[in-house]
């Protein structure tokens, strides 16, 4: 959901394999989160990401950018933290 509280849902499906980083920048570009794996053509993948278990302190309220990264193409999108 946009916005988000403490958990960001995502959720995407390619048309062919390829490896895929997703990746969730604070508004000044840094960097907040980053996983990266290999998917197969027509699976859908869901991610849940709980800030508390990948960083050491709690980001604030804002807006965060979350970017899809695959050999094609890059998609980002902005995301409401309340």
């Amino acid at each position: 959901p946009n916005p988000f509280s403490d958990h960001l849902f995502i959720s995407f499906r390619l048309p062919a394999d390829d490896f895929v980083r997703i990746e969730v920048l604070d508004i000044t570009g840094r960097m907040v989160y980053s996983s990266a794996w290999k998917t197969r053509a027509e699976e859908t993948r869901e991610i849940w990401w709980n800030e508390i278990s990948h960083v050491q302190h709690r980001y604030g309220s804002g807006i965060y950018l979350l970017r899809l990264r695959t050999s094609f193409q890059v998609i980002t999108t902005k995301v409401i933290r309340e």
